[in-house]
């Protein structure tokens, strides 16, 4: 009997457990998800708490999450040797093995992409720092991250190395723990705080694996425009590539079919240099060669960072490596998939019906040129049987130069300047480059006609440059846009001020940056920027981006777009 009743006692307990529910980091039933970002509610020690040597730091967050990702988003600057890690639903205790050195600044930073349960994470770089002596360490590093397109990159790891590091060879001491660790926030921002006064070797990394290091080739990176940064320096620009663009490292790639393949370089290049370096592609396992046998620039500009490939037949499931000649490079699996055979095509610039048409836009340092782009690559006598440009009210034929973008673009500009304002036509024969497809007629010919702009269509930016350089180049892109960049040296005085103007821009918005060139003579305006490299340690070439975009309106001057180029 008395059993009985023990088993009826253990059973109402359980019932009651049951309706009362079980602790969980979920919002209340019929209530809205909780979103808030992952933060740090409490901490021992304290931020900036001084006078402190604890054998265990104490943290209490907001949300729940594992032992497991917390482990792997957590690194001291210095460092404070081994530890157990113990956690406990929204708290977690870091157990010291060591004491901490006396008169010391520790620095605990927590990698913004830990997740909680739910997938959040904070909002912004997380740090805490405390002292065990009377002091703490105020020094401080900013400066912004930007993509090679000029958007802010954020979600960046940067690391700190003090200057008496070895190894001296930054590509080797990049295999090592960093002395300072930072992010960058959602616009590029970031900023090391609590260092001791010194120099550092800075470094920007596209921490695609996550672990906190530069994992190699795979992660694009940013070098500073010096050895050295010292503490105390503010407004540092870094932009991530892959290398100096001149060389076109492949960021990724990816097969469209057997024959073509679409690749991204680390950085805008021209078509010409890239046609002068063409990277390699072997298949995987037997290192047998591909052939490239033509390639095209898919954004039809004058620095561009998108190509396609044209290749010997590729096999569907094999593992091919396309970089540079030797060792290294990106891996993709070819492709099964066969295109329609299809007969030539071609595609006008301006558009058929463009009226204004700002010529310009086409390649800009050819200044007003019409631009044809074939399905497949043409050579220049075909081009000039096939292609009559016209003017439509005199219906005179005009000659023209012919330029080589790529194997399959052209740039087409008349000996003499068309006329603001008036009509013309392109007219492309297909026919008289290619016979057609069998049992499907003849080729059609591709015609555009279109009205040049006039000076009230565009407008104008101008501005100031402050540089230690010799030279500046200015460069403004078009928000959106891939092949729509105007170029132009700043002019130099006798005070050693540089001012810029770019004149006959399509209204729009765009990005405006400058770079100081490293080059001892005079450059070409389409010189691409040079991002550093890493053995030898070279510095990249400083720059500045405007912080924000500038609009253009027909028949305004955006004045005063001031920039300061800072090493």
């Amino acid at each position: 009997m008395q059993g009985t009743k023990r088993i009826a006692n253990l059973l109402a307990i359980i019932l009651i457990m049951l309706s009362c529910g079980c602790a969980s980091d979920r919002a209340p039933s019929g209530g809205p998800a909780d979103t808030t970002p992952l933060r740090v509610v409490l901490s021992s020690p304290e931020p900036s708490e001084i006078n402190v040597s604890p054998a265990r730091i104490r943290l209490t967050f907001n949300h729940f999450f594992t032992g497991r990702q917390l482990a792997k988003a957590i690194a001291f600057s210095p460092s404070v040797g081994k530890y157990d890690l113990l956690v406990d639903g929204r708290k977690a205790e870091i157990r010291l093995f060591e004491p901490l050195n006396p008169n010391t600044t520790y620095v605990l930073f927590i990698d913004k992409n830990l997740k909680d349960f739910r997938g959040r994470s904070f909002s912004e770089p997380f740090s805490i720092a405390f002292s065990t002596g009377p002091s703490i360490n105020r020094g401080t590093i900013q400066g912004k991250v930007y993509n090679s397109d000029y958007t802010t990159a954020g979600n960046t790891l940067l690391m700190a190395y003090s200057s008496g590091r070895e190894p001296s060879d930054s590509k080797t001491l990049l295999k090592s723990s960093p002395d300072f660790l930072t992010q960058t926030d959602d616009t590029g921002t970031f900023s090391f705080r609590n260092i001791p006064p010194g120099r550092y070797r800075i470094f920007a990394v596209n921490d695609r694996q996550r672990d906190m290091r530069y994992s190699g080739p795979d992660e694009e990176i940013a070098l500073t425009s010096s050895e050295f940064t010292s503490d105390g320096t503010s407004g540092l620009s870094l932009m991530l590539g892959k290398g100096p663009s001149a060389t076109g490292f492949v960021v990724s790639c990816r097969a469209l079919d057997r024959r073509h393949i679409e690749i991204r370089t680390s950085g805008p290049v021209s078509p010409a240099t890239f046609g002068s370096r063409l990277p390699e592609v072997r298949e995987q396992v037997s290192g047998t060669r591909v052939p490239i046998t033509s390639w095209y620039g898919k954004n039809r500009s004058m620095l561009d960072d998108e190509f396609i490939l044209a290749t010997a037949p590729m096999l569907a499931g094999r593992i091919y490596r396309i970089g540079p000649e030797g060792p290294g490079g990106t891996e993709f699996f070819g492709s099964g998939a066969k295109l329609p055979e299809k007969p030539l095509g071609a595609a006008v610039f301006p558009e058929n019906g463009t009226d204004p048409a700002y010529l310009s836009k086409g390649v800009q340092p050819l200044g007003n040129a019409v631009v044809i782009r074939f399905t497949e690559p043409v050579d220049k006598p075909a081009v000039t049987r096939a292609a009559v440009l016209q003017e439509i009210q005199g219906k005179s034929v005009l000659p023209y130069t012919l330029t080589a973008i790529d194997p399959y673009t052209w740039a087409l500009k008349p000996l003499q300047e068309m006329k603001p304002g008036n009509s013309y036509k392109v007219r492309v024969d297909l026919s008289a480059i290619a016979s057609p497809l069998t049992g499907k007629g003849k080729l059609p010919t591709v015609e555009s006609r279109f009205s040049v702009s006039q000076p009230e269509d565009t407008g104008t930016i101008s501005g100031t440059c402050i540089s230690g350089g010799t030279s500046v180049i200015v460069e403004a892109r078009e928000t959106g846009s891939r092949s729509a960049i105007y170029r132009t040296k700043a002019f130099r005085d006798r005070n050693g001020s540089f001012s810029y103007t770019f004149t006959n821009l399509p209204p729009g918005r765009y990005t405006v940056m400058a770079f100081s060139p490293s080059v001892d003579k005079e450059p070409d305006a389409w010189i691409p920027r040079n991002p550093g490299s890493l053995h030898p340690f070279t510095p990249s070439e400083p720059f500045t981006v405007c912080p924000t975009p500038v609009g253009v309106r027909a028949r305004w001057t955006a004045e005063h777009i001031d920039l300061t180029i800072t090493k």
